[in-house]
């Protein structure tokens, strides 16, 4: 459990770099929603106000009861907060203990709660008018994320004509599994089944491989600053 994105902004912020701050900023709630509705595969979720995160909610626990390991964050509705997040937990009491020590009384903020899958492989996907940018790897999502070891990295250049084959440049080739993770994650992302003129959703998305084989987006923004 360590620093996200809000806790970088917050420091811009107090640094007086508002402008770059604000280029940075993400509402992680509506992040939350844009996945949900893109019709792209994700984990199971539920969404609640943190005054209603009590054994007597009823769909609370049977969303707990259901599966074994979960993501628990917390999203404040205050901009000056951080955001929060543990992975692998196991349970009510495993929520309680982490919005205890990252909740004060008297702040407002969302609990969101996704289901959980062992990983075998992470990804990063950037996606724009010009090109599309690729890594992969076996380390951790936030590793991977906050610049760890990739083993697969590469370059679409959409402006190249020619089949989609040929407009990919790879500084990391990878191996069979790499390629095949990009492969499958890409093609979840395509507007159109044309190699030759390839169009992709435009934005930043972050995904796994699980171990049991499955494609699982959990992150998709569109701030200007990926999409530029």
């Amino acid at each position: 459990m360590g620093e996200t994105m809000s806790d970088w902004t917050i420091s811009m912020r107090e640094k007086g770099l508002k402008d770059l701050a604000k280029s940075f900023h993400t509402e992680k709630k509506e992040d939350a929603k844009r996945l949900e509705n893109s019709g792209l595969p994700g984990f199971e979720g539920i969404r609640i106000p943190y005054c209603k995160f009590k054994r007597n909610n009823r769909k609370l626990m049977n969303f707990l009861e259901e599966y074994k390991s979960f993501t628990i964050r917390a999203l404040p509705e205050d901009s000056n907060l951080p955001r929060r997040y543990e992975k692998r937990v196991r349970n009510f009491k495993g929520c309680a203990k982490f919005l205890k020590k990252n909740v004060k009384k008297g702040q407002d903020y969302k609990v969101y709660i996704t289901k959980q899958e062992p990983q075998e492989r992470s990804a990063i996907i950037i996606s724009n008018d010009q090109e599309v940018r690729v890594e992969v790897g076996i380390c951790d999502l936030d590793k991977l994320s906050h610049g760890g070891n990739y083993t697969l990295s590469c370059r679409i250049d959409l402006t190249k004509t020619g089949h989609l084959e040929n407009k990919i440049e790879c500084s990391k080739e990878g191996d069979k599994k790499d390629k095949e993770t990009m492969k499958r994650a890409l093609r979840f992302l395509e507007l159109t089944r044309d190699s030759f003129n390839p169009l992709f959703i435009k934005g930043y998305f972050e995904l796994i491989l699980t171990r049991s084989g499955k494609i699982k987006f959990v992150d998709y923004k569109i701030n200007q600053m990926y999409l530029k």
